[in-house]
């Protein structure tokens, strides 16, 4: 107060009425707890020649906001809550014990050290890359450096366990719009993925409901529609690839075997394998660009 009006005396400024004394000091103090406790609501100060109601709206607004437990300041009518010197003092002792609490609990957070927010969004992350590596969560404080050389050394550990060292299959350097040409790749193989599950799932629904036709298993149609609903709830979960798969890929990618090789088949003969055609099948499409009714609808949304 002494810094406002010279003096430190509540009194003198109560019986004041709403000189400009009084009103610049409410406004001050009004002022400095909007920016401690990051109000909406202000309250300007007055000239000699300004009304007081708007003085009194905006003051009324704020201490509502404020939530001041003192009804004589808060209720009734405007021109009534300061018309006597003890509502005004009532009211000048309210605002400066706010700011005490104020300014203690705007200590108390600068106080505290500064994180970035960037932090609570990789921590899922880090976490994650923790258990994949085996590698037990640091206790106390520790700099992310520390965390990345600790992940380097399990992964150098895990690799040199490998009876072949996997090869990276991208090794290029890219500058930030190269970058950005891998991140809309990376989001079309996402789509395409998303694309072929639904597909699948959609094959799926169909063989089942073609087994369904059958008059001895209609009667437990109801049992293994349940059975089916949980294992497809599992199905339709797929996480589509994004920039980190792609930089974890290796060599093994580029080698695909197909279902129909003889590896594969020798397993698999039957006594009417001799039958099966010899020329090369029909095309049955199934590509993703190529969907079209409830599929395509369904990944349109």
């Amino acid at each position: 107060l002494k810094e406002l009006v010279g003096h430190d005396d509540v009194t003198s400024i109560a019986v004041s009425d709403f000189s400009s004394d009084f009103t610049r000091c409410i406004a001050v103090l009004c002022q400095e707890l909007r920016a401690l406790y990051d109000l909406q609501e202000a309250v300007p100060q007055i000239g000699e020649s300004e009304d007081n109601l708007g003085f009194l709206l905006e003051l009324s607004s704020f201490l509502a906001e404020l939530e001041c437990p003192h009804e004589e300041i808060t209720c009734g009518s405007l021109e009534d809550r300061l018309s006597t010197p003890e509502k005004r003092k009532l009211l000048v002792n309210y605002l400066l014990c706010e700011i005490k609490a104020a300014r203690l609990f705007a200590k108390d957070v600068l106080s505290q050290p500064i994180t970035e927010g960037g932090d609570k969004e990789l921590t899922p992350y880090l976490s994650s890359a923790l258990n994949s590596a085996n590698v037990p969560k640091p206790s106390g404080s520790i700099s992310p450096m520390e965390i990345i050389t600790m992940l380097h050394k399990a992964a150098d550990a895990r690799l040199q366990a490998c009876m072949e060292r996997p090869r990276p299959l991208y090794t290029a350097k890219l500058d930030l719009k190269q970058w950005k040409m891998v991140d809309k790749v990376v989001d079309e193989i996402a789509q395409n993925c998303r694309s072929r599950s639904l597909l699948l799932l959609k094959r799926i629904d169909v063989t089942v409901n073609s087994f369904l036709w059958c008059d001895r298993i209609k009667s437990r149609e109801a049992e293994i529609r349940e059975l089916f609903a949980k294992r497809r709830a599992a199905m339709s979960h797929v996480t589509p690839p994004d920039v980190a798969c792609l930089l974890a890929a290796s060599h093994d990618l580029l080698r695909v075997e197909q279902a129909s090789s003889a590896r594969l088949r020798k397993n698999t003969r039957s006594k009417v394998h001799p039958l099966a055609l010899a020329a090369r099948p029909t095309d049955r499409g199934g590509r993703t660009n190529e969907m079209i009714g409830d599929i395509a609808r369904e990944q349109a949304c």
